[in-house]
């Protein structure tokens, strides 16, 4: 099954649910949430979203599940 890939539209969706402050595509935090401290793999996600509440985690997956990410 194929995936949508971020786009500027989509992460401009994004910070408007979210905020600003709470979405970045910033390379350093990238690598950060690609990898955990189990083993020394890097899967870099394409962007990085911190919600504040479970509305915003709501409004956050319907997106994801309208746009097929």
């Amino acid at each position: 099954m194929a995936y949508t890939r971020i786009t500027d539209d989509i992460r401009d969706q994004l910070r408007s649910i979210a905020g600003a402050d709470a979405v970045t595509s910033d390379h350093n935090d990238l690598v950060t949430y690609g990898q955990d401290e189990t083993e020394d793999l890097l899967f870099e996600p394409e962007v990085v979203v911190k919600p504040g509440t479970t509305q915003q985690v709501s409004a956050i997956l319907a997106l994801a599940t309208r746009h097929r990410i």
